[in-house]
Formats: C-alpha cells, sequence, structure tokens
C-alpha cells in the first residue's frame, strides 16, 4: 500500500488489499489469497476507514478497467463514491 498527497488531493494504491469492488461494501469477505484472514478484514476496514474520513481517491490494483475511485461511509459500512477514469486531465494532452 502506498499513500500519496499533492496539495489537498490525496490518493491511496491498495495493491493486493482489496480483490473486487465487493469487498468495499462487504470488507469481511476474503479472497483465497488472504493468507491470514481475520488480519485481511482488520486492514480493509482500516485503509477503507481512511479513505473515506479524508478524502483518498482509492487506486485499486485488481479492479477489471482503469482508474480510482471514492469511498463513503454508509452507516457502519462503506459505499461505493464516484469513479475518476485514468488518463491526462481534462483539458491537457500526452505531449504536454
Amino acid at each position: 500500500m502506498l499513500r500519496l498527497a499533492s496539495g489537498g488531493d490525496r490518493a491511496v494504491f491498495v495493491g493486493d488489499l482489496l480483490h473486487s469492488p465487493v469487498q468495499i461494501l462487504d470488507p469481511g469477505l476474503n479472497s483465497n489469497a488472504c493468507l491470514a484472514p481475520e488480519q485481511a478484514v482488520a486492514s480493509r476496514r482500516r485503509i477503507l476507514g481512511r479513505a473515506a474520513d479524508e478524502r483518498e481517491l482509492l487506486v485499486p490494483a485488481h479492479f477489471g478497467g482503469a482508474g480510482a475511485l471514492e469511498v463513503r461511509r454508509n452507516g457502519a459500512g462503506f459505499a461505493l463514491g464516484p469513479w475518476a477514469a485514468a488518463g491526462p486531465a481534462r483539458g491537457s494532452s500526452a505531449s504536454e
């Protein structure tokens, strides 16, 4: 996992912490790659909570497609926020 901050913008690159968006909705779901299931659940809840509270953009490594998303609190759990597409920022070109 890696955190990045620039000005007021924040992002967290979650690597192997999440394998599916379903794990955001239910952090208690483990994949067969979770070798320490209880620790994996605790880590997901902690990282998702911080991402929601500090408005960090979540950058997954294993979700289909490209991009990042916001995570929001939903009662005691979490919800998927808006997706941000990967690629050059609007108004810029690849040659800049």
